[in-house]
This record gives C-alpha cells, sequence and structure tokens, in this order.
C-alpha cells in the first residue's frame, strides 16, 4: 500500500486519459481543439548519400506560406502554424470537429558536413521535401586498422 502511493505504473496512462477526456468536454462546449494533440506529430524521412541529407516530412493541408523552415545552431528548424478554421465559425453548432490547427515545430541536428548555404526545399502534395547539400570535406574515406605488434 505504502509503494502504490507513490509509484503506479499506470500513472502515465491515467493521466492521458484525464488529458483525452478533458480535451473531449472542452470540444463539447465549444472550447479548445479536441483533435489538435495529433497535430503536433509529422511524420519524419531522413537519409543520406555521398552528397547530400534528405528530409521528408509528412505536412498533409499545410500551405508553403504556413512553414517556417531555418538552421540555427547546428539544427534544422521546422515551424508550421496553420489558422484556426473555426475562428470566424463562432456562432455554429458543430456536430464534428476534425481539423487540426495550431503551431508546432520539430529540430533537427545537423552535422558539420552539410553546408548551410546549400539548403533547398519544397512542398508538394503534402509532403515537405528538403535537401541538405554536404560539404566537400564530408567525404568518406576508408582507414586502415593494423594489428599491434
Amino acid at each position: 500500500m505504502f509503494f502504490d502511493e507513490f509509484y503506479s505504473p499506470y500513472q502515465d496512462y491515467r493521466s492521458r486519459l484525464d488529458h483525452l477526456f478533458a480535451a473531449l468536454a472542452q470540444s463539447f462546449r465549444g472550447e479548445g481543439n479536441f483533435n489538435s494533440f495529433r497535430f503536433d506529430e509529422m511524420g519524419l524521412r531522413l537519409w543520406n548519400d555521398e552528397e547530400k541529407v534528405y528530409c521528408e516530412v509528412e505536412l498533409p493541408g499545410v500551405k508553403t506560406e504556413e512553414v517556417d523552415l531555418s538552421v540555427v545552431n547546428g539544427e534544422l528548424i521546422l515551424k508550421v502554424t496553420r489558422p484556426n478554421p473555426y475562428e470566424t465559425m463562432k456562432d455554429e453548432q458543430f456536430l464534428c470537429r476534425e481539423r487540426m490547427f495550431g503551431t508546432i515545430s520539430r529540430r533537427i541536428s545537423i552535422s558539420d558536413e552539410v553546408d548551410t548555404q546549400r539548403i533547398d526545399a519544397s512542398l508538394e502534395n503534402g509532403i515537405l521535401h528538403i535537401e541538405l547539400h554536404k560539404t566537400g570535406a564530408s567525404v568518406r574515406q576508408k582507414i586502415a586498422v593494423s594489428t599491434g605488434a
């Protein structure tokens, strides 16, 4: 009994359920955005080859002007701001509100081998494509390992 007061393996689940039901109640009262908790996840794919580092981020329904992409102190920072589509509909009685809105951001560490002056980005069909060019000094060099004598 004493141990259960301080630790419960279900505390995290309980907290998430409390958050979910509070958001649901706010949604029924017309406050907040029940589905905004799903908007904070951006599907990401990251890979590289000899010349570039590639990044693809899933941003369905996002417009180019809603994307802010920058490089600061060795990090690629992606910030997306979606306007509230319900702002002009104050007097409406909603039966369902599933359009997501708000601001989300993601930071991706990039290595010194990336030339921060040569980064290309395009948004096409809900996928943000980012190409980070590598510097010439980043070519992989094989190092021979000898046995100790």
